[in-house]
């Protein structure tokens, strides 16, 4: 009889624990739920607070150039120019961010980048070579490293600049039985002029590109004691690409890189290039198919 009222005792007690704990589970999830739910409302305030900030300051653009403060009006009604730091404040969004990239650009930009080309001149002929043997055969593969700059204008479309690059190719040769022990340097200085649609969303997450140009080569063959150099007259280039924006994986150092140096974007690419032959008869033909390049890009 003792054994069975310790029994019951002991059930008691169990079920009173057990009751406990499923209360305790049952507040703390609705704590969790009634948390998530106040979140969600903060994140929809916020994103409230953000949209209504942009439409003020586009607002505010548009009524600037309608309707110009003059100098005059900004001292009768004691006002300063001030100018805008394109960040938006950390209690809209819980931390800095940019301004949305559409809303802040300037009219004038600039664009460094630096590309490694699978530069290929397949209808090169080499001045060692009898004419029986491709590039490839003769020179293998080996990169182009270039350096562009681009200044730029932005407008509702996009963006159009003129850019100017300067590459370096060397290679030594593959084939020495055919060619012994030849080198070849070749320098391509061009210019040209590019459109890039980075104008079409808040962000440019991914903004293609068309270019086009002219270039020359500045080319120099060498085996020892015997070298063959010269520069090709002016003939074109073209080519397509895209470029994917770096700067949305990471808002902190997107507005550290924005303030300490003024850059506005950071991307890499990829891109299609094509050159075409030299229309001088002497010239050495460095036309080419469409190359594969890729390389990075800051935007100023």
């Amino acid at each position: 009889m003792n054994l069975l009222n310790g029994f019951k005792y002991f059930m008691q007690i169990c079920f009173f624990i057990l009751t406990m704990q499923l209360s305790l589970v049952a507040q703390v999830s609705a704590q969790n739920i009634k948390r998530i739910e106040e979140e969600a409302i903060k994140d929809k305030e916020r994103d409230v607070k953000v949209k209504e900030y942009l439409l003020n300051r586009e607002r505010e653009e548009r009524q600037l150039l309608e309707k110009p403060i003059t100098p005059e009006e900004m001292e009768n009604r004691n006002l300063v120019e001030v100018e805008p730091n394109n960040i938006l404040p950390s209690d809209l969004i819980s931390l800095y961010a940019l301004v949305p990239y559409k809303i802040r650009r300037p009219r004038w930009g600039h664009m460094f980048a630096i590309t490694y080309s699978l530069f290929n001149p397949t209808s090169y002929d080499s001045d060692y070579d009898l004419g029986t043997s491709s590039f490839e055969d003769l020179y293998g593969s080996a990169p182009m490293i270039e350096v562009s700059y681009t200044y730029k204008w932005n407008f509702q479309l996009g963006s159009l600049g003129g850019e100017i690059g300067y590459g370096t190719y060397t290679n030594d040769a593959d084939d020495t039985a055919q060619i012994g022990t030849a080198k070849l340097n070749v320098q391509l200085i061009r210019a040209g002029v590019k459109f890039v649609a980075d104008n079409f969303m808040h962000e440019p997450i991914i903004a293609p590109y068309a270019f086009g140009g002219v270039y020359t080569a500045l080319y120099n063959e060498t085996q020892p004691g015997v070298s063959f150099n010269g520069t090709t007259g002016a003939a074109g280039y073209f080519g397509v690409g895209a470029l994917f924006q770096l700067s949305w994986l990471d808002r902190s150092a997107a507005v550290e890189a924005y303030t300490e140096s003024g850059i506005e974007n950071t991307y890499v690419f990829a891109e299609a290039r094509s050159y075409l032959a030299s229309s001088a008869e002497n010239d050495p033909d460095f036309s080419t198919n469409f190359d594969l390049n890729f390389g990075l890009n800051l935007e100023f």
